[in-house]
């Protein structure tokens, strides 16, 4: 916590920013690796990313030929396109 730094915002017609859940481009990364999927669900992990949804629940293969349920879990990030101003 201690890199932690506050910062505002420099409000603009051409500002953006989205609260999205960092957490489904890592369970994203490890089911990519492992598995191949069907465009529907593929389209509902990147809809719930970009809708900033919490936690999803995906069921992969195991290496035993089982399949297994994983979890994003939630950590949260904001994506800003725009200025930013460092407060201290």
């Amino acid at each position: 916590m201690s890199t932690v730094r506050k910062f505002t915002l420099i409000s603009s017609p051409l500002t953006r920013v989205i609260k999205v859940n960092m957490e489904v481009i890592s369970l994203a990364k490890y089911a990519y690796s492992i598995s191949y999927f069907e465009r529907s669900e593929l389209d509902k992990l990147w809809k719930s990313y970009w809708n900033g949804g919490g936690n999803i629940e995906m069921e992969l293969p195991n290496t035993n030929s089982s399949r297994i349920k994983f979890t994003s879990g939630e950590i949260f990030e904001y994506l800003i396109e725009g200025a930013l101003v460092l407060i201290d």
